[in-house]
């Protein structure tokens, strides 16, 4: 039994379709479009303030694009682009988008691999979404990574990760903001 909710939580139960194509456009650049449908009974969501519970809602479906680029600017360089745009709409109501269920997501970033670095830049952007059915909008944000990897040997991988590089203030789950810039260093030795 689910304390917030009363009631068992069901087994979702759907369908989905999804139909890509891809494309290798030059030596260079590949694109790949692929556009999604998916139809759910029971879909299982979550309350994220007090009481904090699980609930099923009766249809739902969720359906939209998402698109990827690459771009290899030689062999140790590239670019990479996506975009993702997602709707949410329950059967039978006004609710226009699903809590926490941007419309839009992009991300960039840029790439370096040459042994022994590797150099992973990132950008990206959540959209607006909503919150507490519906009554609250979170705000959009972007955000920066970067991650720095060094091969000392093959055996052994030293790595320098900041997440949120520009410390930005942002929300993932209403009334929870994110934690600021973040370092983490770790050494990875195989057996």
């Amino acid at each position: 039994m689910n304390p917030g909710y009363q009631k068992d939580v069901k087994p979702e139960q759907g369908m989905s379709y999804e139909l890509g194509a891809e494309q290798k456009v030059s030596d260079k650049y590949n694109t790949k479009l692929t556009l999604y449908y998916q139809n759910i009974d029971d879909y299982i969501n979550f309350e994220h303030t007090y009481p904090f519970f699980i609930y099923n809602v009766d249809k739902v479906n969720v359906w939209g694009a998402e698109w990827e680029n690459v771009y290899n600017l030689d062999n140790s360089n590239r670019l990479i682009f996506n975009y993702t745009n997602q709707h949410t709409k329950q059967e039978g109501t006004d609710q226009s988008e699903f809590d926490y269920s941007p419309r839009h997501k992009i991300a960039l970033a840029y790439q370096y691999d040459a042994k022994p670095w590797q150099v992973r830049y990132t950008v990206n952007y959540t959209g607006n979404q909503k919150a507490s059915y519906g009554k609250v909008t979170l705000s959009s944000y972007t955000i920066h990574n970067l991650a720095v990897v060094r091969e000392l040997d093959p055996e052994r991988t030293l790595s320098l990760y900041v997440d949120n590089l520009f410390d930005k203030d942002y929300v993932e789950q209403y009334g929870y903001p994110m934690q600021g810039r973040s370092y983490y260093v770790s050494l990875t030795q195989k057996l």
